[in-house]
């Protein structure tokens, strides 16, 4: 399904963030907004995480 060892690949970088994904969210519960994962819309009260 995902192809590790290959140039330009995104497996491994996505395979290690989404463990540390997983923990902000348990840790900042609902005061964090991932966008666009939790919608376009982010709402003011917030913090907002965003990978550019």
């Amino acid at each position: 399904m995902f192809l590790f060892d290959v140039q330009g690949s995104v497996a491994k970088p996505t395979h290690a963030g989404l463990p540390w994904l997983h923990w902000l969210r348990e840790q900042a519960g609902d005061r964090l907004h991932v966008w666009p994962f939790d919608g376009w819309a982010i709402p003011h009260d917030k913090a907002v995480l965003v990978e550019i």
